[in-house]
């Protein structure tokens, strides 16, 4: 089916861009500024915890365009470029950021709702994608953008387009919040387990960690002696805590020394099977904890326990501190800092190692399912966002029924 096509500048009463507010004209509230963070792709993403605001007399003062309800708003940055939505009626007087382009459609020739469907279109992204500028950070200018191509089939069948269109993303949303609602309820449930395994009321098994863990904290690390790729022992840092595939392991580091180096600085050797986390940081450097794969040394801002194997398993200690919230036991203030002094009193339950092996079991098949449904529900994601771009292809290829 061939349809007539026209830039989209041409169809549009109104096509302007944003305005420039800097920081110094914004206020604590009045006329509310709508930003590139709000457009998301298809949907009005209305952030209201995040809102800024200009007064009445700077929206004068700087001769501001407001945003009216239906118009559409599209963010001439990343990510995407091009993305738009619909605005919708907040109650609030509204203007927009320069990188947004407001758009009013001429409504005898083009439905908002039919331009923001288009707009998720793979021709669409391809046309943006070809007229956009810079490198690493991309961009499209509004001249740009108002030449891009825009399919007009009469406005009847545009509204039943977009119907069809309505009932069927209806649909698939539906089927994405239930994968989310199963995932996070077997998040749930795990957590919930978890607490269960680790804080029964038990008293007469319950030790203090300073009885069953060596504690060590780690050592000054001169600057001159800093990036050597090469030595024999890895010098852990919080940042290695960061890198690529180290989500629950320490595998590698960025800096390394040789034994004599170590003798002179006094840094402990952390064995294999360690678990190593931050002293100090904004919710104790967000609660990260590390096992120690390769024996090392770590920097002075790194603390690590090194369990005693003969009360208690490495793996159940393992899963005991990672389902531990280690900002507890920190002092709390500003930002947050953790001593051995405080570490070594921590309450730890300790069963028998029999008992400990079987926690380790369950708690492992509980995780291996979490992951199973996890990738099931990326699996979801991944094929709701095919179903979307099939119906989005034929509706704009004139194949709908």
């Amino acid at each position: 089916m061939s349809w007539i096509t026209a830039p989209l500048a041409k169809v549009s009463k109104v096509f302007d861009d944003g305005d420039w507010i800097e920081s110094k004209d914004q206020s604590e509230d009045g006329i509310r500024l709508v930003q590139t963070g709000n457009v998301g792709e298809g949907i009005f993403k209305d952030r209201r915890d995040k809102a800024r605001f200009i007064s009445e007399a700077t929206f004068k003062r700087l001769n501001c365009s407001e945003v009216q309800p239906g118009d559409i708003l599209i963010s001439r940055l990343p990510d995407p470029v091009g993305r738009a939505c619909v605005v919708p009626h907040t109650g609030d007087k509204m203007i927009t950021a320069v990188d947004c382009t407001i758009v009013r459609l001429d409504d005898d020739r083009i439905d908002p709702s039919f331009l923001v469907y288009y707009s998720q279109t793979a021709n669409y992204q391809r046309d943006i994608e070809q007229r956009c500028t810079g490198t690493t950070r991309k961009r499209i200018s509004r001249k740009s953008l108002g030449q891009i191509s825009i399919p007009l089939p009469p406005l009847e069948e545009q509204k039943r387009i977009v119907a069809v269109l309505d009932q069927a993303f209806a649909a698939l949303d539906r089927a994405r919040a239930l994968a989310e609602a199963n995932l996070a309820d077997a998040e749930e449930i795990l957590s919930q387990k978890l607490d269960e395994l680790f804080n029964p009321v038990r008293s007469d098994l319950m030790r203090a960690i300073g009885e069953v863990a060596s504690i060590q904290s780690g050592a000054g690390f001169p600057e001159k002696e800093q990036g050597s790729k090469a030595g024999d022992y890895p010098f852990y840092k919080v940042s290695d805590m960061n890198l690529p595939g180290n989500e629950r392991h320490l595998v590698t580091a960025n800096n390394y020394i040789d034994e004599p180096v170590r003798k002179r600085l006094r840094a402990s050797i952390f064995p294999k099977g360690s678990i190593v986390f931050p002293k100090v940081g904004g919710a104790i450097a967000t609660n990260k904890k590390r096992v120690v794969e390769a024996e090392g040394c770590v920097d002075n801002n790194v603390m690590g326990l090194i369990p005693d194997e003969r009360v208690v398993l490495p793996e159940y200690f393992h899963e005991w501190l990672f389902a531990t919230d280690i900002y507890e036991f920190s002092n709390k203030a500003n930002p947050p800092s953790i001593t051995q002094g405080t570490v070594k009193e921590w309450p730890f339950f300790c069963p028998d190692l029999e008992e400990q092996a079987k926690i380790v079991g369950l708690v492992q098949s509980m995780r291996g399912g979490i992951t199973a449904l996890s990738k099931h529900y990326q699996q979801t994601v991944a094929d709701l966002g095919d179903l979307r771009q099939s119906f989005l292809q034929k509706a704009f290829a004139g194949e709908l029924t």
